[in-house]
């Protein structure tokens, strides 16, 4: 009876092995091995494979020695006064960028013939342009010592303009502000748009309302120090709050378009209320560090078309109302991106735009914004290396027809949409028609290189692909896995516990089966420098459209 007993729990033991192996051998989606099959015999045009090699190391990046950039070093720039020439010029012949301006000018200035303040040579400090204009109605000096600027300060080329340890406040009902072909330097001071008529802050009202600004033309060096600068800048070119900007496709463009951007250091300053509170044009090696940017209207730093070689690192960028904390736009290359805390933007903490290529974006914190963490639209190989992005709005990470993507030890966090979104798009079909093809054509593709990332909380899903050429993940780190690991074109499949998205010794890898590459170009491409103002210069209508 006994041995009755074992034969029979043997047959019963033997019969669910059967069982178990016949459901596995049923069930091959359980196997890495076989989980391509599945795939092919769905309706899903993507391979997923294991591959049994570790994600491709990618060493923590070296960044710029920012030791030398401090306020000691501004210091130590400014030279000794030196007497020169200045004097009360035409504003229509000495500051032509204005020129259409002149009614405006006029008008705001009580002057059938409006004026400005010439700084033509020599070195000059504000208390001594002061002085030597002696005319309150030009550049007057209150009883506290404050300054105020009736008319537009114009620094030659062969002139320095220093402001050190002063206030200014440059009229917005009379037309004060400050434009610079030479040097000049802002430091430990307080420059301010002020309604001289009201006695008040000109606060932002809309896009055309003019207000005072700060500019720096090619040629010149602005260095920016340990000060604070409020209520500046609108929507007219070269005027949005602090610009440093080549003369190409300008006004000056035939006689001094050979020169080279602005350039300088933008250092340890507050700026709130600044229509952009960083602008540049073609203006290489600037440096924009441990500056707070708060409540400005637009953006808060904005480097645009082929500006090169930036140093943007330890600022904090917050409350932006309009679009983004952080945007570089249209081919701003090899620069870096790093320290930076951007919080509670109306946009995205940061978003890399229209061919911004060979930048590394590193140790970020990207959070509460409205829009995503970080964005790359239309931009291929940049590195993101140990960026926090949580608490977004929409996506923690988002990837829009961008290749060379490759993303180290990130943080993605509880944001309200996805972890990392990636897809192509036919931009001229989704609502983008504003887009100029032939300043910024682009690529339908995307490929993304992520590995060691931890996604903890992501509310909609960890990942959302559409259409992407491939994306491969390493040695993932997920907590509190949505309803979806994978939403959009994967969301039907059940890999989340794939081991090789975990594995550090492998890889796992998407791919699309059938789609090539789709370039989008105009009929009339445009060639570098072959711009138009109403073109290079202008308001990005479509970077924050999602």
């Amino acid at each position: 009876m006994k041995n009755l007993i074992r034969f029979l729990v043997c047959i019963f033991a033997l019969a669910a092995l059967l069982a178990i192996a016949n459901f596995v051998l049923k069930h091959p989606q359980n196997q890495e091995g076989d989980i391509s099959r599945e795939i092919a015999s769905g309706d899903i045009p993507y391979k997923l494979e294991t591959l049994n090699v570790p994600a491709q190391e990618v060493k923590a990046p070296v960044l710029p020695d920012i030791s030398g950039y401090t306020a000691e070093a501004v210091e130590k720039k400014i030279p000794d006064l030196q007497k020169g020439e200045i004097a009360i010029q035409n504003l229509e012949d000495s500051y032509i960028k204005v020129r259409r301006l002149v009614m405006t000018f006029g008008d705001m200035q009580q002057r059938l013939d409006p004026a400005i303040i010439a700084i033509v040579e020599g070195v000059y400090d504000l208390e001594t342009v002061y002085k030597t204009i002696n005319d309150p109605s030009y550049l007057d000096k209150k009883a506290d010592g404050t300054f105020v600027a009736y008319v537009p300060i114009i620094v030659k080329s062969t002139a320095t303009f220093i402001i050190q340890n002063q206030k200014l406040l440059l009229s917005s009902s009379s037309g004060g502000l400050i434009t610079s072909f030479g040097k000049l330097y802002i430091v430990n001071s307080d420059i301010r748009g002020w309604d001289t008529h009201k006695n008040i802050p000109a606060t932002f009202k809309d896009d055309e309302s003019f207000r005072p600004y700060v500019v720096g033309w090619c040629g010149s060096q602005m260095y920016l120090s340990g000060s604070h600068f409020g209520h500046l800048g609108y929507f007219d070119s070269k005027a949005y709050g602090i610009t440093y900007t080549s003369c190409h496709d300008t006004v000056y463009d035939l006689n001094f378009g050979n020169l080279p951007g602005a350039t300088g250091w933008v250092i340890d300053n507050i700026f709130d209320d600044i229509y952009y509170g960083f602008y540049s044009f073609e203006s290489d090696d600037v440096v924009v560090l441990r500056n707070k940017y708060k409540d400005n209207i637009v953006y808060g730093i904005d480097p645009h078309d082929r500006s090169n070689r930036l140093i943007i690192g330890h600022n904090h960028i917050y409350g932006t109302k309009q679009k983004h904390g952080i945007i570089i736009s249209r081919e701003v290359n090899d620069s870096f991106l790093f320290h930076n805390l951007s919080e509670n933007n109306q946009g995205s903490g940061m978003m890399i735009d229209r061919k911004s290529v060979n930048n590394v974006i590193a140790y970020n914190t990207l959070k509460n914004n409205t829009g995503d963490g970080l964005t790359f639209y239309e931009s291929e190989n940049n590195l993101s290396y140990a960026n926090i992005m949580s608490s977004n709005q929409k996506s923690g990470m988002r990837v829009r027809n961008s290749w060379g993507i490759t993303s180290r030890d990130d943080v993605i966090n509880q944001n309200k949409g996805v972890g990392l979104q990636a897809y192509t798009d036919n931009l001229q079909e989704s609502g983008h028609d504003k887009r100029n093809l032939n300043v910024d054509p682009y690529y339908e593709r995307v490929e993304i290189d992520m590995a060691h990332a931890e996604m903890v909380g992501n509310r909609e899903a960890q990942f959302k692909i559409e259409n992407i050429d491939a994306l491969k993940l390493s040695a993932l780190k997920t907590f509190k896995n949505p309803p979806f690991f994978f939403a959009g074109d994967l969301k039907k499949l059940d890999i989340q516990h794939t081991r090789s998205l975990y594995d550090p010794d492998k890889s796992f890898l998407i791919t699309h089966k059938n789609r090539r590459p789709i370039f989008h170009q105009g009929k009339n491409p445009i060639k570098k420098h072959e711009l138009s103002t109403s073109t290079s210069d202008a308001f990005n209508e479509d970077d924050n459209e999602e």
